[in-house]
Order: structure tokens, then C-alpha cells, then sequence
């Protein structure tokens, strides 16, 4: 400012006041910035990093809330999951299954490794006999086999072996390719008598009863894709028996099998040694 504005009095004064000490506080000076004093107000908001067992403390308990989200979302997710004990009294009705003379090689097709389209295979026996010749059998199901309420969308479903056990009993192996990548199945139908439609079959899959177990038995194995990883679901006579993770499913599932010795189980063993390509065990 212009000397003239103050008198020599005032000019004194000024020299005695703290205003350069005040002056000295530069924002364009790099020690604003870095000095401790200027510079702590500034972060005074942020809380103090953890250090020695703090920081283990405060990182466990990180881990601990992620596991505590994640059990609670696998529980509400596997809300409809039932015991061991009820998997082993729906075999016991899965025993009376006996009778059906379902014993035989069952040979299943093998897509290739991981391919983009998802195969379902459906195997379809009976106790009659039928003709050795497959033809009449391959066109009995090419005919029906779009009236399967699960294969109704699938225009190309065709049959890809059929194979005739020593008693007669025909095994039928359908293919179709599925537009969604993400799940596989397999349906396996027991003792369902021939009819002029499949229709039926899919229609009373909800209706059965552990009564029903002695005259035939839809048995589903299911592999899904979830946020937990993949999932297992086995079904006997429309009724969910068993969900949970596939190696742990697996476990329970064989144990299951091996407590039961019938031609049923036998078959069922037999498909699942043939289906880890299909259905994702392996």
C-alpha cells in the first residue's frame, strides 16, 4: 500500500504486530502443506488405521461379517434343503421298486467336453418287451417326446440311442440342446408304461405319493450353477430329497445307494458312472 495512507505513528505500530508471522503462513509454499501442525486438521475426520492386534482384530472382523452375509444368504438359499434321515426313508420306499427287471446295460451319449449347448438326457423304461428292432421305437418317441412339458420348446429333440436289455426292457436316450449354458440336468423315468403321449407323465410328476414308489418312480438329478457355486438337487416322485453343494451331494447321494442293492439302484449307479461329461461331476 501507498506509504502516504499511514502516518509514521501507524507505520511504527504495524512494524510491532504479528502480521508477519502471519504473513509467513503461505498456501503457495509447499511447508503449508507438509508441515504436521497445518496439515493435521485436515485428516482429523479420518479414523486411525489399526495397527499390531488391532489390525488382525479389525481385519477378522471383516471376514467374519462377509461369512456371517454369505451363510445367511446359503441358508435362505438352500431354504427348501431337508436331513440325511429323509433321504434314506425315500429310498426305502425307492426299494419296492424291485420288480421291474430294469437290469441291463444302459449306455448314455457323451456330448462334448463342456460344448456351448446344454444336454438333457432322458431315460424311459418299461417291463414289457418290446421288438428288437429300434425303429418302431425311435419314431414312438420322435412323435411324442415334444409333449414333455420340459421339452416342449425344444423343436430338435431327438433320440440318440436306444438300448434293449436282457429282459426286453427298452431304455431310451434323448438329447436336445438348451439355449441356457448355465444348468445341465438329467431326467431318469422308471417303470412308466408307453402311452399314445408323454404328456401324462409330465403332467403327474407333482402327484406322486410314497405309494406310487411300487408301480414307477421318476428319479431327477439336477446340477445348477448358483452363487455359491455349483448346486446339487436330487428329486424321487416329484418330491426335492436333497440339495447342496455337488461333492457333498454326491457323497450323500452314493452313500444313499450303496445301502440299497436293487436292480433300481443299480441302474441308478449305473447312469450316474456314465454321466460326469453330461452333467458335471467329474
Amino acid at each position: 500500500m501507498p506509504a502516504a495512507l499511514y502516518s509514521p505513528e501507524e507505520l511504527q505500530e504495524l512494524k510491532h504486530t504479528p502480521v508477519k508471522a502471519a504473513a509467513a503462513v503461505n498456501v503457495r509454499s509447499p511447508s503449508f502443506w507438509t508441515s504436521p501442525k497445518k496439515a493435521a486438521p485436515l485428516v482429523a475426520f479420518a479414523p486411525a488405521p489399526p495397527q499390531g492386534n488391532s489390525a488382525r482384530a479389525w481385519v477378522l472382523g471383516l471376514l467374519a461379517s462377509a461369512a456371517a452375509m454369505l451363510v445367511s444368504f446359503a441358508l435362505t438359499y438352500s431354504e427348501d434343503a431337508t436331513t440325511v434321515t429323509e433321504v434314506v426313508t425315500q429310498v426305502r420306499f425307492a426299494r419296492e421298486l424291485d420288480g421291474l427287471s430294469l437290469a441291463g446295460t444302459c449306455a448314455l451319449f457323451r456330448p462334448p467336453l463342456f460344448a456351448p449347448s446344454v444336454f438333457a438326457a432322458a431315460l424311459y423304461a418299461d417291463r414289457r418287451s418290446y421288438c428288437a428292432d429300434a425303429a418302431p421305437l425311435r419314431a414312438f418317441v420322435n412323435t411324442t417326446a415334444a409333449s414333455l412339458s420340459w421339452l416342449s420348446a425344444e423343436a430338435s429333440a431327438k433320440v440318440t440311442a436306444v438300448v434293449l436289455d436282457s429282459a426286453g426292457s427298452k431304455v431310451l436316450l434323448l438329447q436336445t440342446p438348451r439355449a441356457a449354458a448355465h444348468a445341465r440336468f438329467s431326467e431318469v423315468l422308471v417303470g412308466a408304461e408307453p402311452t399314445p403321449t408323454l404328456s401324462p407323465i409330465a403332467s403327474k410328476l407333482a402327484l406322486l405319493t410314497d405309494a406310487d414308489f411300487t408301480a414307477g418312480s421318476i428319479v431327477r438329478i439336477s446340477w445348477q450353477n448358483g452363487w455359491l457355486g455349483r448346486l446339487f438337487r436330487l428329486e424321487i416322485g416329484g418330491k426335492l430329497v436333497y440339495v447342496g453343494g455337488s461333492a457333498e451331494g454326491r457323497a450323500v447321494f452314493e452313500r444313499v445307494l450303496a445301502a440299497s442293492d436293487t436292480a433300481s439302484t443299480r441302474l441308478v449307479r449305473s447312469i450316474l458312472s456314465r454321466t460326469p461329461a453330461l452333467c458335471g461331476w467329474g
